[in-house]
């Protein structure tokens, strides 16, 4: 076994160097045992011109394993320009759950080229992973366990653990299961090992929580977040077990749901990079719709204040302090609560509890900020009433910012709209409004 070895930002500048000389052979051996994710950063830092002549020159430095941690649109060009029956051998090493999301995240033509080769290669395992929807826990489990009856001993046990080599090669736990087949146990091999021989494994395992296979990724995300188990096993419908999901599932999907929730809470899309530039244009437009509303309603607002404002010319000078504060306020808790949905960590009868929890916050910031831009107000016009109206209007701005933007992601979730894309622009546009509405308005009356 070669020891993989990490490439510094040195030894990449010695491959660089080695590229565009068209050295194959020492670029081959800068390359030799590197991690495939240096690789393929490598290969992503080229231009055009250097990508081509990198695959014409070391295409065998790129290989499945490579392919897998290389993004769009450099893993569908490395399929067009080397073809997918390159990848025949290299594809074998990798795990079934890899190969389903390799060939899916490929472009249609490429896609095609290499379901052909998996097909051939990889047999009915990677099939099935494909058959379960794209976000489910079946499209993220292994299909490589070790169950072992309730009814054997230690002994029965470890022997057949040890007939297992290819299972064992990332095994540290295994799974008790029934009659039917159905986990009633989780025991790591440790335990197994220091056990008396002739123990029964349904005796000494611990309890175990499955997740349905077809259960959504985030349920998955959930159990394991609160149950920390280092693996979980995956049932069908009547419970009986057909896969596992380990820590390093879990990882990847963390990673793909706080990057999709990240994104959302911009109003883009993750499928963005892979969709076409009209889609993309699309996907954005009717969020920034909403922003052009936003833009729309304060003119307005603010038009009718026209008298207070010529009365009291800075009034115009204060007045985006309110509104874009507490729309800053505002955000940040409903950010929180999308935090929150996404890791599962609100309970149902809390939801409420949590939003006046952000209210109260937010109230507390306005009496702060309320205080400080009243005295900043005064020290600049010197009016006494304006800085006591900005004072207010920026209490109760605050408070119902953080009410509203912790409210409006619950109320999204109700209705059954994703509290991440709904939330922060219709919160950033009522706050604005509102917030130059109380303003103007005290203005209005006491000013």
């Amino acid at each position: 076994m070669s020891k993989i070895r990490h490439i510094s930002g040195k030894t990449l500048g010695k491959a660089f160097a080695a590229l565009r000389k068209g050295d194959g052979d020492k670029l081959r051996k800068i390359l030799k045992d590197r991690h495939p994710a240096d690789i393929a950063d490598f290969y992503e830092d080229l231009s055009p011109k250097y990508r081509m002549k990198a695959l014409a020159i070391i295409p065998q430095a790129i290989d499945a394993e490579v392919l897998k941690y290389l993004e769009n649109p450099y893993k569908s060009e490395v399929v067009e320009h080397l073809g997918a029956e390159r990848f025949r051998d290299s594809i074998r090493r990798l795990q079934d759950e890899d190969v389903v999301k390799l060939v899916e995240s490929l472009y249609p033509n490429e896609r095609e080229q290499m379901m052909k080769i998996v097909d051939s290669t990889r047999g009915a395992a990677a099939d099935i992973l494909a058959r379960y929807e794209e976000h489910s826990v079946g499209r993220g489990m292994s299909l490589d366990f070790v169950a072992i009856p309730h009814s054997w001993n230690v002994k029965n046990a470890i022997q057949y653990i040890k007939s297992q080599k290819k299972t064992l090669e990332n095994c540290s736990e295994a799974f008790v299961v029934d009659d039917s087949f159905k986990p009633i146990g989780i025991i790591s091999l440790a335990t197994l090992i220091s056990a008396n021989l002739n123990a029964l494994v349904a005796d000494i395992a611990d309890d175990v929580i499955t997740v349905n296979a077809n259960a959504n990724q985030e349920e998955a995300y959930a159990l394991f977040g609160k149950y920390r188990f280092a693996h979980m096993p995956a049932t069908d419908d009547s419970g009986k077990m057909i896969g596992v999901l380990g820590a390093e599932d879990i990882l990847k999907i963390a990673e793909e749901e706080i990057s999709e929730d990240y994104l959302k809470l911009g109003g883009a899309f993750d499928e963005e990079d892979d969709g076409s530039f009209y889609k993309s244009c699309f996907a954005r437009f009717k969020w920034l719709a909403i922003s052009l509303a936003n833009s729309i309603f304060s003119p307005i607002v603010i038009s009718l204040f026209q008298k207070s404002i010529q009365k009291t010319i800075y009034l115009a000078a204060l007045m985006p302090i309110v509104g874009s504060l507490g729309g800053n306020i505002g955000a940040q808790a409903a950010s929180v609560m999308v935090r929150d949905f996404s890791s599962k960590r609100l309970r149902e009868r809390h939801l409420y509890r949590k939003a006046l929890r952000e209210a109260a916050m937010g109230s507390a910031n306005g009496i702060i900020f309320g205080a400080v831009l009243g005295a900043f107000s005064f020290l600049c016009y010197g009016d006494f009433r304006v800085s006591i109206v900005l004072a207010t209007a920026m209490f109760f701005c605050a408070s119902w910012a953080a009410f509203i933007g912790a409210l409006l992601p619950i109320a999204f979730d109700k209705l059954g709209y994703d509290a991440a894309l709904s939330s922060i622009p219709l919160v950033t546009t009522i706050t604005d409004v509102s917030g130059y509405a109380l303003f103007l308005g005290l203005a209005a009356i006491f000013v």
